[in-house]
């Protein structure tokens, strides 16, 4: 468990160099990230991502589709 700052989350990200704390930030959010697919996995949950896409604004954004595999609890 780790606690992200409002704060630091709402900074300006496109001001050069990053701050320690936008840096600390960004690594927590990312190593979230992985533990939730980590644990999505460990429970049969299927991840496709599918490739990354212009969102029109500064940035990319990964759509990612989540199913189930066969035999788990609720599937027929």
């Amino acid at each position: 468990y780790f606690e992200k700052s409002k704060a630091i989350g709402k900074s300006d990200w496109s001001r050069q160099p990053l701050t320690q704390a936008q840096c600390r930030y960004a690594a927590h959010d990312a190593w979230g990230a992985f533990r939730i697919y980590v644990a999505l996995c460990e429970h049969g949950v299927k991840i496709q991502a599918d490739p990354v896409r212009s969102t029109g604004r500064s940035g990319t954004v990964a759509r990612t589709g989540m199913r189930r595999t066969a035999g788990q609890r609720g599937d027929a």
